[in-house]
């Protein structure tokens, strides 16, 4: 399950059309499931995913909400839902997050906290306050979801084909190693999605990303996801597998948010 939650901490002025840099947005998406792992035929399903991200003059906060419903022939029915909230310092030296993941009613993740480090680049700690409390170490290479975003394409802009880098978004206990490999440039996206439809003129890269686990030498991957992103941060297209069935997000509805005037 915690497929989803990852990829949705992932998500991020029509003035910066042509360079990496994330703009305030609200995006509706559409969920369409295939490959369900679950007990019976399911007969009907729906989701939405709904991200939004705010730029004040000190931080980026981001809020998504991810619903999943489903029926099966039997007369059984799922719900998964996941919220997640996120503010990410615009100096990288603070984030606080919370993640939340219910299955049928049932809360099946929940993490909380803050991590700090004195300097960008430096070492800090993750201090959780859910489930429990508990303090551990913050590596001086981890990136929180925004700057990891950012560093990210400006790689691709610069002309290379793979990232490697280490992430800490607050879905998982500790970081996760990222290796992402850019695989295309698309164009706009079809059909259309609705609203402030100039947000979509900018670069596009489609991307496969697999997430490892920080210690060890396992090469399974924790997930992979594969996406169509922009350079200002909004993703037209996402495919994860989330356990209980492989879904995929469509952009329907953009709509620009207010920059902050510092």
């Amino acid at each position: 399950m915690r497929a989803i939650v990852l990829a949705l901490a992932i998500f991020f002025s029509a003035g910066a059309l042509n360079a990496a840099e994330p703009v305030p947005f609200e995006a509706l998406y559409n969920v369409t499931a295939k490959n369900w792992k679950m007990p019976g035929e399911i007969e009907s399903y729906s989701g939405s995913q709904i991200v939004r991200l705010e730029k004040t003059c000190t931080d980026w906060r981001l809020v998504s909400q991810f619903r999943l419903s489903a029926a099966s022939a039997e007369g059984g029915e799922i719900d998964f839902n996941n919220d997640l909230s996120g503010t990410e310092s615009l100096d990288g030296t603070r984030y606080s997050f919370r993640s939340d993941s219910r299955l049928g009613g049932r809360q099946i993740m929940h993490l909380a906290g803050q991590a700090t480090r004195t300097a960008a680049g430096q070492p800090g700690r993750i201090q959780f306050s859910a489930p429990q409390t508990r303090t551990t170490s913050l590596p001086p290479d981890a990136l929180f979801p925004i700057a990891a975003f950012v560093w990210t394409a400006r790689q691709w802009e610069s002309g290379q084909k793979t990232a490697n880098y280490v992430q800490f978004d607050g879905t998982t206990p500790e970081p996760v190693r990222v290796f992402e490999l850019l695989t295309g440039s698309p164009g706009k996206p079809t059909p259309m999605p609705d609203g402030d439809t100039k947000l979509l003129e900018s670069k596009a890269w489609r991307t496969t990303g697999s997430f490892h686990a920080y210690a060890g030498n396992d090469s399974r991957p924790l997930t992979t996801i594969t996406q169509t992103v922009l350079s200002n941060a909004i993703a037209t297209e996402l495919s994860v597998d989330i356990g209980i069935a492989d879904v995929t997000l469509q952009l329907r509805r953009i709509r620009a948010l207010p920059e902050p005037k510092c």
